[in-house]
């Protein structure tokens, strides 16, 4: 269970949302920072090429495990279908 840097990118297909939200740039990361008690930090977004959102998240703090527990919270609390969502872990940073 290393915990070491990581970089997370959450990357979402509005089409595939049921009530696309661009509030979902701000909520995501304020409820991932409150439920992992300030580990998981917001650190920007971006749209990519396809229009789809990337929210991006740090954390130093957490195993990849618990990252993946804490969004899959955050996306039951705000509704967002798992079929819209992907998420990209980088543990090399």
């Amino acid at each position: 269970m290393c915990k070491n840097k990581m970089e997370i990118s959450i990357i979402i297909d509005p089409g595939k949302l049921g009530n696309p939200d661009t509030d979902l740039r701000y909520e995501i990361p304020q409820l991932a920072s409150d439920i992992t008690e300030k580990k998981l930090e917001d650190n920007g977004y971006d749209y990519d090429d396809e229009d789809k959102m990337i929210v991006f998240l740090s954390s130093m703090n957490l195993s990849e495990n618990e990252v993946r527990d804490a969004l899959s919270e955050v996306f039951k609390k705000l509704k967002v279908e798992a079929a819209a969502v992907e998420l990209k872990i980088d543990k090399n940073t």
